[in-house]
């Protein structure tokens, strides 16, 4: 759950912090010994594991877990409890997924960051999000990912370019001007 909830390179940081080095496979170490342990009793553990195989960068296993995730309302997988209501937090964590994973997006450092890795079954992804004021405009397509950044109307100042990180390089970012990133959307 550390994983899912931290993610990989902060689990490092708070083990370092905490006197233990992990080694640096630790990510794939942890998914070979419990996934095949895991019995996948709660809707939940297939969101969770498909978070965490995609921050293993096993995009296809990821998106299997996804799917169940996805369907476990629609087929009532667990014999019966959809009619005692929806599973919101398999919908909230399927929500996270799309945007944390396979859309790439992080926030680490007071920056945005956006590296897309969208299953190979999926020819795009196209979503808005705001933050912090900003509306980001994205949307990952043929290897490609087009970006747009516009400052939600109302009684703000004027801001800076906004920086993004994007496939691990920064750019500035003028709002309401069309951007194309080349070869970072890819599957």
């Amino acid at each position: 759950m550390a994983y899912y909830n931290l993610g990989p390179d902060e689990v490092r940081r708070v083990a370092g912090m905490m006197g233990y080095e992990l080694p640096e496979d630790h990510l794939l170490k942890n998914i070979n010994h419990h996934l095949p342990r895991t019995s996948h009793g709660s809707t939940l553990s297939f969101i969770t594991h498909a978070m965490v195989l995609a921050y293993a960068g096993r995009t296809a296993d990821s998106w299997k877990f996804y799917r169940q995730a996805l369907i476990s309302d629609l087929a009532d997988i667990q014999g019966g409890t959809t009619a005692e209501g929806i599973h919101l937090g398999v919908m909230g964590g399927c929500l996270k997924g799309v945007v944390t994973n396979f859309a790439g997006m992080n926030w680490q450092g007071g920056k945005l960051s956006i590296n897309p890795g969208l299953p190979d079954t999926w020819e795009s992804l196209k979503f808005s999000v705001l933050i912090r004021g900003d509306r980001y405009h994205i949307e990952s397509i043929g290897g490609d990912l087009k970006l747009r950044v516009s400052q939600e109307v109302g009684p703000q100042p004027k801001k800076e370019d906004v920086v993004i990180v994007v496939a691990d390089q920064e750019h500035a970012v003028a709002r309401d001007t069309d951007m194309v990133f080349k070869g970072c959307g890819q599957h």
